[in-house]
């Protein structure tokens, strides 16, 4: 596997709305509060250049996970994605990699979503991190206020229901919630 962990800045840990566990998202918010932060972008071609090496130096990786910082823009997001995609399939070619799987901001359309999946993402999640929702709250403060549970919940749907299994996923962090609690409430929901 090769994996990009923080392609951009988070917005939520810039505003201090961070996930309580995340570790860039902390790191993030520390450094603004220090008003030692600068804004990066890594250059698309970097990426590809990466994706390249990687694919060339070592045929064993076959997956390819992009992460970046949540956005208060998912449009925008969406957009960096499909360019970075876009490039990758041109100079490498997605299939080496299965497609990707992208982390990313949920929408309020989740329609656009098919942009990404036009563009010959794999997988596309929607971390919520946590199932309750009382705890969604405490824990992702930012998502919470910003992209809620719901559109989380909205966007998973969409590209299950649209695109069939294995297309869409979510990471649960384990330890924030008892996993008795988690496992009734997913499966008497779902």
């Amino acid at each position: 596997m090769l994996a990009f962990s923080y392609l951009w800045p988070c917005e939520l840990a810039k505003s201090s709305n961070q996930c309580r566990f995340c570790h860039s998202g902390n790191f993030t918010s520390q450094m603004v509060q220090a008003q030692s932060w600068q804004d990066f972008e890594f250059p698309v071609q970097d990426i590809v250049d990466v994706v390249r090496y990687a694919v060339d130096e070592d045929p064993e990786v076959k997956i390819l996970q992009m992460t970046a910082g949540s956005t208060f823009r998912p449009d925008t997001e969406i957009e960096r994605y499909g360019t970075i995609l876009k490039e990758i399939d041109r100079q490498v070619g997605l299939a080496k990699v299965g497609g990707g799987i992208l982390f990313l901001t949920p929408p309020s359309d989740p329609t656009i979503l098919d942009r990404l999946i036009d563009a010959g993402a794999g997988k596309l999640a929607f971390d919520m991190d946590v199932w309750d929702e009382k705890l969604f709250e405490k824990y992702c403060p930012g998502k919470a206020k910003y992209t809620t549970r719901q559109q989380h919940l909205d966007a998973l749907l969409y590209i299950a229901d649209k695109y069939g299994p294995n297309r869409a996923c979510s990471v649960f962090v384990a330890g924030l919630e008892p996993v008795e609690v988690f496992a009734r409430k997913f499966y008497v929901s779902y």
